[in-house]
């Protein structure tokens, strides 16, 4: 995994800073912050050698769902994406969402996480909900 930052990351984001409550403004805040720790890009060897792989390669940046895990998981991508809009970074939820579909234009279906191992399982559809809350 390739360490990346967000374009569209900014460390005050409008609707954050709506928040009047003080101490849930900066716990939002603290929240937005890390961000920055989960943004990932998988190296493009693994596309070029997928077979040396468990990683399912995706062409865009995505957020990881916490640091202990190293792949995407299609239930907390859609969290996640809910979080990136509140966060007002409409950019980055739009590339998880062609991740996703980059997924789906390969395999047919979005499988329960990023390895090749989780091929054989899906979770419950959140690709058209992520669509709806982006737009």
């Amino acid at each position: 995994m390739i360490p990346c930052t967000p374009s569209d990351w900014v460390p005050y984001p409008r609707k954050i800073m709506q928040i009047t409550d003080p101490i849930l403004r900066h716990w939002a805040l603290d929240l937005n912050e890390i961000w920055k720790s989960l943004c990932k890009r998988i190296d493009p060897k693994i596309e070029k050698y997928e077979s040396r792989y468990s990683l399912i390669y995706v062409p865009h940046e995505f957020i990881m769902p916490g640091g202990r895990f190293r792949e995407f998981y299609y239930w907390d991508s859609y969290w996640i994406a809910k979080g990136l809009i509140a966060s007002d970074m409409l950019n980055t939820t739009k590339l998880m969402i062609m991740n996703l579909a980059h997924i789906v234009e390969k395999y047919g279906f979005i499988p329960n996480g990023g390895r090749i191992y989780y091929l054989q399982r899906s979770q419950p559809p959140f690709l058209t909900g992520m669509v709806y809350e982006y737009f």
